[in-house]
């Protein structure tokens, strides 16, 4: 197993026992009552938690094992991870059009960074709403994508949409556990997905350009 594996691997299981834990408390409480509301509220808030916070560590944790690859330069990268490895550079050089600055940029500044090995300065953010599409996109900035992500980005939404309301104070109410369920679905199957997805490709080295 490597070190990636076994961070994601014991990160979720804690999340997952977390969400066990709070299912268990949720279907023990008695139904059409105003505990049950409030566990379904609770739930489905404490569900997007788990799936915003695990796909944040699980990018941060692959770029770490990007980085520790010490026999990788950033010009080896496939193209989305080396211009992630830049883009604080790049933007910085915004600043500086000037015609020395561009050549500067060309013949010195990028060159000399893309013959070191890579640092990820700047990084994937969740904007504290991981909508579908912003995951599709942090994904892609890592030059990775999701199939179970497209397949559950409608429920996922939902969720989102869900915890949105619930952290906004609006009085609305998870249906029941049937609805809950098909929320948690789609945040696991997508968070396993996501991990596994990162799992291969530093097992396959698919980061590099072969």
């Amino acid at each position: 197993m490597s070190s990636l594996e076994s961070e994601l691997t014991a990160d979720l299981e804690w999340r997952e026992a977390e969400l066990a834990a709070m299912k268990a408390l949720l279907v023990r409480t008695p139904q059409l009552s105003p505990s049950r509301k409030a566990m379904l509220r609770s739930c489905t808030a404490l569900l997007y938690a788990h799936y915003e916070g695990f796909c944040k560590f699980c990018w941060d944790a692959y770029l770490d094992a990007v980085e520790k690859d010490s026999s990788i330069f950033t010009e080896q990268l496939v193209e989305d991870l080396a211009i992630l490895s830049v883009k604080k550079l790049l933007k910085s050089a915004r600043g500086n059009l000037s015609d020395r600055g561009l050549w500067n940029l060309a013949h010195t500044d990028l060159p000399a960074r893309l013959n070191i090995r890579p640092k990820f300065e700047v990084r994937p953010e969740t904007e504290s709403n991981l909508w579908p599409n912003l995951l599709r996109d942090n994904l892609g900035l890592i030059g990775l994508s999701s199939c179970q992500l497209e397949e559950f980005s409608t429920q996922l939404g939902s969720l989102v949409g869900k915890r949105n309301g619930i952290a906004h104070g609006e009085r609305l109410t998870i249906k029941g556990i049937d609805e809950f369920g098909q929320f948690e679905k789609a945040a696991l199957m997508v968070m396993h997905d996501v991990a596994l997805t990162m799992i291969d490709s530093i097992k396959n080295r698919s980061y590099a350009i072969s």
